[in-house]
């Protein structure tokens, strides 16, 4: 857990977790549980399970001592800060003076834009096993394959536009300074205009050295060739986390979840992580709106109070969105 100072006065308490069974990582939009994992992609780093069952800790740690404050009436958090501003253009608004707004979308983002979720009821990505294109034991078997797997993938990407709910997250940056944390590896909300992104699980149009990863590079249009090296002479592979891999970005998206004044979700359940423990981190008076078409179920025992659903798909809940802010700032 190499982004989590903490973690070393928690491990004690790893240890005695019960329920680690049932624990969920999402790779790009898909869902597994750890058993699942386990059986289908050899070679699982443990600190990608420490670091997830950490997000399950750390909001018990932080909030010890709190008083538990109810979310009733969000309204009073929304008007903009009151931040000072140096350096800023005559004309231009900071951000500093914009409530923070942490975005944390999934795979049901992009459906609407004709990006496929990929894995199929038979747990198979475009009739591939996650662990023949999607782990580091796959790209030391067979780099070629991988590489035809996300060159595919690109090139349907690359044919595909933002959707409404991209764009109206861009709207929302003239009122909020809107973070984005993704855990999709498309790029459709920097093609929206998202100002600030953040990828968990890396980015489709780039590719990096395979034993730097300091060393990343843009993907000259949808295809990665075979055999490019980085200057040190090793495989450029995609810049892709890959099952069994540590999420090196996950302690900024913590960081970013705790200093939110408002946290929303799109496209991910809460019953999934690293989305709810992410959520879990936000800090206890900001209100959370969960954006999801689907019934939501929140955690027995851990549901956070105050969380507003709204049922509906991206496009037309972020669009319900941009309505209830608009009312809690008037």
């Amino acid at each position: 857990m190499r982004d989590t100072p903490a973690a070393a006065a928690m491990s004690p308490r790893l240890t005695a977790l019960e329920g680690a069974g049932e624990w969920f990582g999402e790779i790009g939009g898909v869902g597994m549980t750890r058993p699942e994992i386990a059986q289908g992609a050899a070679g699982i780093n443990p600190e990608v399970f420490a670091q997830a069952l950490t997000l399950q800790l750390v909001p018990g740690i932080l909030s010890a001592g709190r008083e538990e404050h109810s979310l009733q009436q969000p309204a009073s958090l929304l008007p903009c800060l009151h931040a000072k501003t140096h350096g800023t253009p005559s004309g231009m608004k900071s951000c500093a003076t914009f409530a923070r707004l942490a975005v944390l979308t999934g795979a049901g983002m992009s459906a609407e834009s004709g990006i496929p979720t990929f894995r199929g009821a038979d747990g198979l990505w475009e009739n591939h096993r996650i662990e023949d294109v999607a782990t580091p034991g796959a790209w030391a078997r067979n780099p070629e394959l991988v590489l035809r797997f996300y060159n595919e993938r690109r090139r349907k990407m690359l044919a595909c536009e933002p959707n409404d709910g991209h764009r109206g997250l861009v709207r929302l940056q003239d009122r909020f300074d809107v973070r984005i944390i993704t855990q999709n590896i498309d790029n459709l909300h920097e093609r929206a205009g998202s100002r600030h992104v953040l990828h968990l699980h890396g980015e489709l149009t780039k590719q990096r050295s395979s034993v730097d990863p300091r060393h990343v590079r843009e993907v000259e249009g949808w295809e990665m060739k075979p055999g490019a090296r980085c200057p040190r002479g090793s495989l450029m592979r995609p810049h892709i986390v890959w099952f069994g891999e540590d999420v090196p970005l996950i302690g900024e998206a913590a960081r970013t979840v705790r200093e939110a004044d408002i946290c929303v979700v799109i496209g991910t359940s809460l019953a999934v992580y690293p989305a709810a423990g992410l959520v879990d981190l936000a800090p206890p008076d900001a209100p959370v709106y969960l954006i999801d078409p689907e019934p939501v179920h929140l955690r027995a025992g851990n549901a956070r109070p105050g969380v507003r659903h709204i049922q509906a798909g991206a496009s037309e809940g972020v669009r319900r969105l941009e309505a209830l802010l608009a009312q809690s700032r008037t």
